[in-house]
C-alpha cells in the first residue's frame, strides 16, 4: 500500500461513509437531549456513537459486536481529526529520546484530556510496531457513556492499511494503565491462535509505550511548540460558526503542521556530541518526567508535569586526569 497520506485516508472514510457529516451534525446537536447522551467537552463524539452509525449502513448477519465497537472507535478519531487536521511533525531527536522515556508513577491518566486537539496526528516515520514501520499515527481520547469509562483510540498509518486499537485510561495512574495493558496482552497469548510468543508481547507493549510517551509530551505543560500556534484547548467548547446559510461545522481545508521539538532537538543533539567525548566519569543522566501539583492544598489545584530531556553530566577530560 505505501506511504498513504492522512488526508488521502480521511477522504477514503468519507467516501465510505457519506453520512459522516450529517450524523456528527445531528449527534452534537441533540447532545444531552431526549435519547442522546451527553459526553465530556474532551470527547468530540463518542465511539458508541460512531458504532450506531456503522451499524445502520452496514448491519448485516456476518457483523459482531467487536467489529461494530472496532470500527466505531477507528471512525472516532478519524472523524474528529477532520474538524482540526492538525499534523505534529516531531524532530528527530526529540521522537527518538522520548521513545526511550520510561512512563513515570506518579503520572495521572487525567492528562490526556489535555491533548491539544480532539484528535492529533503524529509523523513517526520508521517507528515500529509488531515488525512493521508506521508512518504515523492518529490518537483520540474517548468515553463510554455506558460505562463511564475513557480509552485512548490509536490508529496507525503503516504500509498494511490502517491499524486501530485502544487501550482502557480511565485508571488511577499511567503506570496502572500500561500494567493492565501488559496483561491484557498476555491474556490475548492464551486464547491465540496465532504464533504469538511472551518475547512479542514485551517487544509490543515498549511500542505501545513510544507511542504513548510522545502523546503524554504533546499534553504536557511546556512541550517545544511555539505558543502563539499551539492549538488552545478552548476552542472545543464552540464547535458551530456563523455562515450565509446558518451554524456549520467548521472543518480547515487543509492539515495544519505544528513543528515540535526545533529547539529542544538541537540542544539533544549538542548533548549527544558531549557525551561522546572521552571524559573520566561522564555519564548521561536519562530523560523522565517530573510532575507536581500547584496552588492551595485548601483551594484549586493544579497538576504540572514536564518533559526532562537527557543530561550530560560532565566529568573531567583525559587529558586533564594524565596531568596530574
Amino acid at each position: 500500500m505505501g506511504n498513504v497520506s492522512p488526508m488521502r485516508h480521511l477522504k477514503d472514510v468519507m467516501n465510505t461513509y457519506p453520512t459522516m457529516s450529517s450524523w456528527a451534525r445531528f449527534c452534537i446537536e441533540n447532545k444531552g437531549l431526549k435519547d442522546m447522551p451527553d459526553w465530556p467537552s474532551w470527547c468530540f463524539l463518542p465511539s458508541s456513537l460512531w458504532a450506531a452509525l456503522v451499524w445502520r449502513q452496514n448491519s448485516s448477519p456476518e457483523s459482531s459486536d467487536f467489529d461494530f465497537f472496532e470500527e466505531g472507535g477507528f471512525l472516532s478519531v478519524i472523524s474528529a481529526w477532520r474538524y482540526s487536521k492538525g499534523i505534529y511533525r516531531l524532530d528527530a531527536s526529540l521522537l527518538s529520546a522520548l521513545t526511550e522515556t520510561d512512563i513515570a508513577e506518579e503520572l495521572p491518566s487525567e492528562l490526556f484530556q489535555r491533548m491539544p486537539e480532539w484528535s492529533i496526528y503524529v509523523e513517526s516515520p520508521g517507528l515500529p510496531w509488531a515488525g512493521t514501520p508506521i508512518n504515523g499515527f492518529w490518537a483520540s481520547l474517548d468515553w463510554d457513556y455506558t460505562s463511564n469509562n475513557q480509552y485512548l483510540w490509536f490508529v496507525l498509518n503503516s504500509d498494511r492499511g490502517l491499524l486501530p486499537f485502544c487501550i482502557e485510561v480511565g485508571v488511577k495512574s499511567i503506570e496502572e494503565l500500561m500494567r493492565k495493558a501488559m496483561a491484557l496482552m498476555y491474556e490475548k497469548i492464551k486464547s491465540s491462535n496465532y504464533n504469538v510468543t511472551e518475547e512479542s508481547v514485551r517487544q509490543n507493549f515498549q511500542e505501545l509505550r513510544s507511542l504513548i510517551s510522545i502523546v503524554l509530551y504533546l499534553c504536557s505543560s511546556e512541550p517545544d511548540v511555539d505558543p502563539m500556534l499551539m492549538p488552545k484547548i478552548a476552542y472545543r467548547e464552540s464547535l458551530f460558526r456563523e455562515g450565509k446559510k446558518g451554524s456549520y461545522l467548521f472543518t480547515p481545508e487543509k492539515p495544519r503542521v505544528f513543528h515540535v521539538g526545533n529547539t529542544l532537538g538541537a540542544k539533544l543533539r549538542s548533548t549527544e556530541s558531549l557525551a561522546s567525548g572521552r571524559t573520566v566519569k561522564t555519564h548521561l543522566r536519562r530523560a523522565h518526567w517530573h510532575g507536581f501539583w500547584k496552588g492551595p492544598r485548601s483551594g484549586e489545584r493544579k497538576f504540572i508535569y514536564r518533559w526532562i530531556p537527557p543530561l550530560v553530566v560532565e566529568g573531567r577530560p583525559v587529558s586533564e586526569v594524565l596531568e596530574v
